[in-house]
């Protein structure tokens, strides 16, 4: 009986052993696994062309390369800063809003744009996109931080192309419309001249000055024409003295 009483003792002290040498064998593989993937995060991280953080307890444990570049700082200075202070003060609470969405675990947390401060104290646009994971065992937000800057100034010009082309287009049309007013107007001025123009000298010239300036506002019309085409126009220096003569035809004070 005691024999039989050891050998139990035995067998369970070799079974327990066993237990525990394959959970450590476990344990081992796991933190090896666990160290391989840290490894390739981290070459994967410093060599990527976007900015990478990790922020956990309101502050940044990890910067790579690139996300200090963006800052215009070095990796070492981008740790234990508060990612806010990074961020213009008027976008600050959307970005706390979605590091704390993502700390939550937030399922529908997407990209969304906010502009930071440089350490040069420049602004700049930048894309980002958070998620939730785990540094050291504890939550955290693994973020990735993408400036846009020349992306959205080159929104902007095309925004302004498109507005000047459709100030274009509307100016050639009411330039073609305004010519067959003119045309009307000569037309009619014309008529008056052969009638009246010879009968009265000073209704003559009154004639005369709305032939001018029903050519002058011709000619406008055509720089119209010229710009909704793409054209350029041509500069050409002018007498002040001579325009002021010119424009004071246009009164309708009648001597």
């Amino acid at each position: 009986l005691f024999a039989f009483l050891v050998i139990l003792l035995v067998l369970a002290l070799y079974n327990r052993y066993r237990l525990k040498s394959l959970a450590n064998r476990d344990l081992e593989r796991e933190i090896e696994e666990r160290k391989r993937a840290e490894e390739k995060f981290r070459v994967l991280a410093e060599r990527s062309v976007v900015g990478i953080w990790i922020i956990q307890d309101g502050i940044i444990k990890y910067a790579n390369p690139r996300s200090a570049l963006t800052f215009g700082y070095s990796p070492e200075e981008m740790l234990n800063k508060n990612p806010l202070d990074l961020v213009l003060e008027e976008d600050r609470p959307l970005v706390a809003q979605n590091l704390e969405q993502c700390l939550n675990g937030c399922a529908n947390s997407r990209p969304y744009e906010f502009r930071g401060i440089t350490k040069p104290k420049e602004i700049i646009n930048l894309e980002s996109y958070g998620a939730l994971s785990l540094y050291g065992d504890q939550p955290a937000v693994l973020e990735s931080v993408i400036d846009i800057t020349r992306r959205k100034i080159a929104e902007s010009e095309l925004i302004k192309a498109r507005k000047m082309e459709a100030i274009g287009i509307l100016a050639g049309g009411i330039a073609h419309d305004f010519n067959n007013l003119l045309a009307v107007i000569l037309g009619n001025n014309s008529m008056l001249k052969l009638r009246y123009g010879e009968m009265d000298p000073k209704m003559n010239n009154f004639l005369d000055g709305i032939e001018k300036a029903s050519s002058q506002a011709a000619d406008l019309a055509q720089k119209f024409i010229t710009f909704s085409e793409g054209g350029w126009l041509s500069k050409k220096k002018v007498k002040l003295a001579g325009l002021l003569k010119e424009t004071s035809h246009f009164s309708p004070e009648i001597e």
